[in-house]
């Protein structure tokens, strides 16, 4: 048995060791939760470029809804309508879409479809659309760490996570309904 005197010097040290123990512990647990937060977010958004790249792949003109069909909407047949990118006919709507990118603040990240471009005769940039041509898709999201210890000592919050995507023009599809989006025949 210890004298009486060393057990009282030594009576507050399990607690202290448990103190320092449970603030580095706690630190570890944290950091290790944003790292699988980004993990996830990472891969969801991995997931939301490549469909909108898959859908570009087979529909380049649609980028966006604001976009059309046909590259010059002036030259554009009886139905206007028919020839716009509406919802769910475009690469944005595909990508918020995506399975798993429900996660994501769509307000938060910045869609780039990279389709090459020409210029037409009236001098606008159009989609250059050939089979065997590349559309990209790049996104990027900025994410805030929940730990407030990690940003405070790297000085790094949001991480901004990018993601990237190819894929090979398969073919411009023609439906029925995009034939009101060729030119009308010349008389």
């Amino acid at each position: 048995h210890l004298p009486w005197r060393q057990r009282r010097a030594e009576r507050g040290q399990s607690l202290v060791e448990f103190a320092v123990g449970s603030v580095i512990l706690i630190l570890l647990m944290s950091g290790l939760l944003d790292l699988g937060r980004l993990w996830y977010i990472y891969i969801a958004l991995e997931d939301a470029a490549g469909e909108a790249a898959l859908y570009l792949s087979v529909d380049p003109y649609c980028r966006t809804e604001d976009d059309w069909r046909d590259p010059t909407p002036s030259d554009i047949g009886p139905s206007p309508e028919a020839c716009k990118c509406l919802n769910p006919n475009n690469g944005r709507y595909r990508a918020e879409h995506a399975p798993g990118a429900d996660i994501l603040d769509w307000s938060q990240i910045t869609y780039n479809p990279i389709v090459p471009l020409i210029p037409n005769a009236d001098g606008d940039l159009v989609p250059l659309v050939t089979p065997g041509g590349v559309v990209e898709v790049e996104l990027t999201y900025p994410v805030h760490l929940l730990t407030p210890i990690i940003p405070r000592f790297t000085g790094i919050n949001p991480i901004i996570l990018r993601s990237h995507a190819t894929q090979t023009i398969i073919r411009y599809w023609k439906s029925e309904s995009d034939m009101a989006c060729a030119k009308p025949p010349a008389t």
